[in-house]
C-alpha cells in the first residue's frame, strides 16, 4: 500500500513539474503604468503575446511599417481641446492601450524622429483601434 502512494505521488509530481513550466509560459504580465492621470500599457512583441494580452482599455493604437513590420519604442502624446493630456511610450510592444474617457483625442506618434498624427474617437463603449504606418526605410529602421 505504502508503495502505491509513493509511486502515485511520484508521478503526480512529474505531472507537475511538466504542467509548471507551461502554464508559465502563457501567462503574459501586463505592467499597467501612469503618465499624468492616464493609465496605459503595452506589449504584443510575438504573436503569443499579442494572442494573450488582455485588451480591457478603450483605445488601441498599432505601430508599423507600411510593410507590416511591428515596431517598438514608439513616443505618443494624447492632446484633447488643444492641451496636452498625456506623453508615454509604447516601449513593451507595437500595441499601446490607453483608459482614455469617451471623446476626441488628437494622437502623436513619434518614430525615429517622423511624427504621425490623427484625430480618434473614443466610444463610452468597446474598443477604438488605430493604426500608425512608417515608411520602412533605412534612415527609420536605423539600418
Amino acid at each position: 500500500m505504502k508503495r502505491q502512494w509513493f509511486v502515485l505521488g511520484m508521478l503526480a509530481g512529474m505531472l507537475g513539474g511538466i504542467a509548471t513550466p507551461w502554464a508559465q509560459e502563457t501567462r503574459v504580465s501586463v505592467d499597467v503604468k501612469t503618465a499624468d492621470g492616464v493609465r496605459y500599457y503595452s506589449g504584443g512583441v510575438g504573436a503569443d503575446e499579442r494572442a494573450l494580452l488582455p485588451q480591457r482599455f478603450p483605445l488601441k493604437l498599432v505601430f508599423a511599417t507600411q510593410k507590416g513590420h511591428y515596431l517598438t519604442g514608439v513616443q505618443v502624446t494624447v492632446s484633447a481641446r488643444g492641451k496636452r493630456l498625456a506623453t508615454v511610450t509604447a516601449d513593451r510592444g507595437p500595441w499601446l492601450f490607453l483608459d482614455l474617457k469617451p471623446g476626441t483625442y488628437r494622437i502623436q506618434a513619434t518614430y525615429r524622429g517622423v511624427t504621425r498624427s490623427r484625430q480618434v474617437k473614443v466610444a463610452a463603449k468597446g474598443m477604438t483601434t488605430v493604426y500608425f504606418h512608417w515608411p520602412a526605410t533605412e534612415a527609420i529602421m536605423g539600418k
